[in-house]
């Protein structure tokens, strides 16, 4: 393969426990990474596990697995196979004799997580989440704390007891789509990274964001690039297509709270700067303050005034947001507010 495919061996000499991998569509990443999962095995019988969002997912990714190794010829010896949600291979068995499948590998779902618990995952050393990051306003979306899900299937799979090491590494694959996002968030991600290899958390997780600009010239002139123009610059680009943008802004100094919002547990403060004639939000409301308004029935309380009340001051936000006159603290609360304001006229 040339060296327009993902290089996995550069990311496995970093040997970190948790690795996000954000590159363009096309590069192998996918395929790679299936490849090593077979070289695992065939070295020490070491099995790997693929993460999908959903339930009905399993069945589609389980469908033609290896076809794409099987048809570059890269394991001519072996013969592999899906049966339920589990892989198999086993060596090309002569003629008229059956082959001897042996376990390869699981597919489990996040979202049947407490049902994983009860599964064996045995010797597992690799897990891989395709697509960790979904393209803007994609249905049906993460899942409720998707990292938590992540996080406690994570767990299952390497029963790892507290003290000792584990030889599970984790790798998340995607194409750079939304900035707003459970993993990024995490890791309180909230501009697009620099290029590059960057270490998170102290050196736990590893975070590759790769453009390649070369790549890029060339999937440009392939018929998928040809039909992205103008259209979807992201797929061809690796950019984050809600990067750079003028609404994220910290509060300037001058900035008085005016009013809050509580919906469906999210927190934001709306702050005012007569200097800048901008309104900012963010999730800082100041203790003790009486405009805030609770705009569902389970976030309400006795301190906090009920949403027929706040028709003012969401009739205004909405008006300032329309005279793009507001800023936000980060993409994660943009994001969260949009939602929250799209129920009371924000489209």
């Amino acid at each position: 393969m040339g060296s327009a495919f993902y290089n996995w061996d550069k990311v496995f000499s970093y040997n970190a426990y948790l690795n996000m991998i954000v590159t363009a569509r096309g590069r192998g990443k996918t395929y790679g990474l299936r490849k090593q999962f077979v070289k695992d095995y065939l070295k020490d019988g070491s099995r790997f596990v693929e993460f999908v969002r959903y339930n009905k997912q399993v069945q589609d990714v389980c469908d033609g697995y290896f076809t794409k190794l099987e048809a570059n010829g890269e394991f001519p010896e072996l013969v592999f196979k899906a049966e339920g949600s589990k892989f198999f291979l086993a060596k090309k068995p002569k003629e008229d004799d059956k082959p001897k499948w042996e376990l390869c590998g699981y597919c489990v779902s996040l979202n049947d997580q407490q049902n994983a618990k009860k599964k064996t995952f045995a010797n597992v050393k690799r897990v891989m989440f395709d697509e960790f990051i979904l393209e803007r306003h994609s249905l049906p979306g993460y899942l409720h704390d998707e990292w938590g899900k992540f996080a406690n299937l994570i767990d299952t799979i390497a029963r790892q007891i507290a003290g000792e090491e584990t030889k599970v590494r984790v790798y998340l694959c995607a194409n750079a789509c939304d900035l707003v996002n459970p993993y990024f968030v995490e890791f309180v991600i909230m501009d697009e990274p620099r290029e590059g290899f960057t270490w998170l958390e102290k050196g736990f997780a590893l975070l590759h964001y790769e453009k390649n600009s070369e790549y890029s010239q060339a999937k440009r002139e392939t018929l998928a690039g040809r039909l992205s123009r103008g259209h979807n610059e992201s797929m061809i680009t690796n950019v984050f297509d809600n990067a750079g943008k003028e609404f994220i802004a910290r509060k300037t100094k001058d900035a008085k709270f005016v009013f809050g919002f509580v919906f469906k547990g999210d927190r934001f403060g709306v702050w005012l700067s007569l200097v800048e004639g901008l309104y900012f939000v963010n999730r800082q409301i100041p203790n003790g303050e009486e405009k805030v308004f609770a705009l569902t029935r389970e976030d309400a309380s006795v301190s906090i005034l009920n949403a027929k009340r706040a028709n003012y001051y969401l009739n205004t936000i909405i008006e300032m947001f329309y005279a793009n006159c507001v800023r936000y603290d980060s993409y994660e609360t943009y994001d969260k507010f949009l939602k929250m304001s799209s129920l009371f006229g924000v489209r």
